[in-house]
Protein backbone atom coordinates (compact mmCIF):
# COMPACT_ATOMS: atom_id res chain seq x y z
CA UNK A 1 0.00 0.00 0.00
CA UNK A 2 1.15 3.48 -0.66
CA UNK A 3 -0.50 7.06 -0.10
CA UNK A 4 0.42 10.63 -1.48
CA UNK A 5 -1.77 13.40 -0.24
CA UNK A 6 -2.27 16.62 -2.41
CA UNK A 7 -4.50 19.40 -2.06
CA UNK A 8 -6.48 17.69 1.14
CA UNK A 9 -7.09 14.27 -1.03
CA UNK A 10 -5.19 11.21 -0.27
CA UNK A 11 -4.82 8.92 -3.32
CA UNK A 12 -3.88 5.51 -1.62
CA UNK A 13 -3.27 2.53 -3.99
CA UNK A 14 -3.49 -1.30 -2.89
CA UNK A 15 -2.01 -3.46 -4.76
CA UNK A 16 -3.01 -6.65 -2.91
CA UNK A 17 -5.49 -8.00 -0.66
CA UNK A 18 -3.32 -7.78 2.19
CA UNK A 19 -2.55 -4.17 1.87
CA UNK A 20 -6.41 -3.64 2.61
CA UNK A 21 -6.13 -4.99 5.85
CA UNK A 22 -7.03 -3.07 9.24
CA UNK A 23 -3.27 -3.49 10.50
CA UNK A 24 -2.04 -2.36 7.22
CA UNK A 25 -3.48 1.23 7.65
CA UNK A 26 -1.31 2.89 10.48
CA UNK A 27 0.37 5.34 8.81
CA UNK A 28 -2.56 6.23 6.15
CA UNK A 29 -4.65 6.74 9.63
CA UNK A 30 -2.03 8.30 11.35
CA UNK A 31 -1.66 11.01 8.40
CA UNK A 32 -5.38 11.14 7.88
CA UNK A 33 -6.10 12.01 11.59
CA UNK A 34 -3.14 14.71 11.25
CA UNK A 35 -5.02 16.65 8.36
CA UNK A 36 -8.29 16.41 9.93
CA UNK A 37 -7.10 18.93 12.31
CA UNK A 38 -6.59 21.49 10.35
CA UNK A 39 -8.89 20.88 7.52
CA UNK A 40 -11.71 18.13 5.78
CA UNK A 41 -10.27 15.66 3.75
CA UNK A 42 -10.95 13.26 1.02
CA UNK A 43 -9.79 9.41 -0.04
CA UNK A 44 -9.77 8.02 -3.49
CA UNK A 45 -8.87 4.44 -3.13
CA UNK A 46 -7.47 2.70 -6.17
CA UNK A 47 -7.61 -0.96 -5.87
CA UNK A 48 -5.49 -3.26 -8.19
CA UNK A 49 -7.24 -6.03 -10.72
CA UNK A 50 -5.07 -8.21 -8.74
CA UNK A 51 -7.49 -7.76 -5.34
CA UNK A 52 -10.40 -9.74 -6.12
CA UNK A 53 -12.33 -9.42 -2.82
CA UNK A 54 -12.26 -7.82 0.08
CA UNK A 55 -12.48 -9.08 3.59
CA UNK A 56 -15.52 -7.89 5.65
CA UNK A 57 -13.43 -6.58 8.04
CA UNK A 58 -12.15 -3.86 5.68
CA UNK A 59 -15.68 -2.20 5.29
CA UNK A 60 -16.08 -2.56 9.44
CA UNK A 61 -12.16 -0.99 10.10
CA UNK A 62 -13.94 2.32 8.01
CA UNK A 63 -16.76 2.73 8.83
CA UNK A 64 -15.20 3.00 12.49
CA UNK A 65 -13.11 5.57 10.90
CA UNK A 66 -15.76 7.65 9.64
CA UNK A 67 -18.36 7.74 12.92
CA UNK A 68 -15.17 9.62 14.18
CA UNK A 69 -16.10 13.49 13.18
CA UNK A 70 -12.81 14.59 14.00
CA UNK A 71 -11.72 12.80 10.95
CA UNK A 72 -13.38 15.40 9.05
CA UNK A 73 -13.94 13.08 5.95
CA UNK A 74 -16.06 14.62 2.85
CA UNK A 75 -15.90 11.54 0.51
CA UNK A 76 -14.82 8.71 -0.20
CA UNK A 77 -13.83 7.29 -3.86
CA UNK A 78 -13.11 3.94 -5.00
CA UNK A 79 -11.07 3.24 -8.25
CA UNK A 80 -11.81 -0.17 -9.62
CA UNK A 81 -12.68 -2.80 -12.52
CA UNK A 82 -13.60 -5.57 -10.14
CA UNK A 83 -17.04 -6.51 -9.92
CA UNK A 84 -17.21 -8.01 -6.56
CA UNK A 85 -14.90 -4.86 -5.01
CA UNK A 86 -17.81 -2.41 -6.45
CA UNK A 87 -20.73 -4.29 -4.82
CA UNK A 88 -18.38 -4.06 -1.47
CA UNK A 89 -18.35 -0.17 -2.17
CA UNK A 90 -21.97 0.13 -2.98
CA UNK A 91 -22.53 -1.89 0.82
CA UNK A 92 -20.18 0.44 2.40
CA UNK A 93 -21.85 3.80 1.04
CA UNK A 94 -25.06 2.47 1.98
CA UNK A 95 -23.40 2.01 5.52
CA UNK A 96 -22.63 5.57 5.70
CA UNK A 97 -25.75 6.36 4.69
CA UNK A 98 -27.41 4.46 7.37
CA UNK A 99 -25.43 4.99 10.12
CA UNK A 100 -26.34 9.33 9.52
CA UNK A 101 -22.45 9.94 8.67
CA UNK A 102 -21.51 12.94 6.17
CA UNK A 103 -18.96 10.94 4.20
CA UNK A 104 -19.90 9.88 0.46
CA UNK A 105 -18.51 7.45 -0.83
CA UNK A 106 -18.90 6.20 -4.39
CA UNK A 107 -17.30 3.58 -7.07
CA UNK A 108 -15.72 5.08 -10.12
CA UNK A 109 -13.56 2.78 -12.97
CA UNK A 110 -11.12 6.01 -13.85
CA UNK A 111 -8.85 7.94 -11.52
CA UNK A 112 -9.54 10.88 -13.36
CA UNK A 113 -12.81 10.98 -12.64
CA UNK A 114 -12.61 9.96 -9.37
CA UNK A 115 -10.50 12.57 -8.36
CA UNK A 116 -12.28 15.11 -9.61
CA UNK A 117 -15.15 14.01 -7.37
CA UNK A 118 -13.39 13.95 -4.58
CA UNK A 119 -11.55 17.42 -5.23
CA UNK A 120 -15.52 19.18 -5.48
CA UNK A 121 -16.34 17.10 -2.28
CA UNK A 122 -13.83 18.49 -0.52
CA UNK A 123 -14.20 22.05 -1.75
CA UNK A 124 -17.35 21.58 -1.01
CA UNK A 125 -16.48 20.42 2.70
CA UNK A 126 -14.09 23.52 3.33
CA UNK A 127 -16.78 26.32 2.55
CA UNK A 128 -19.47 24.47 4.77
CA UNK A 129 -19.55 25.96 9.05
CA UNK A 130 -19.74 23.11 11.58
CA UNK A 131 -17.53 20.02 12.84
CA UNK A 132 -16.73 18.42 9.30
CA UNK A 133 -16.11 22.27 7.14
CA UNK A 134 -14.63 25.53 8.09
CA UNK A 135 -13.88 26.34 11.62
Amino acid sequence: MSFVHRAGVFVVRYDTPEALSPAAQGDLVAALRKTSLLQPLGIMFVVSPSVQWVSHEVPSYWTELTKDRTMRIAAIAVVTTNPAVVVATRGFSTSQILGNTSVTVRPFSDETEAVAWVTAAVVAARSQPGPGGAR
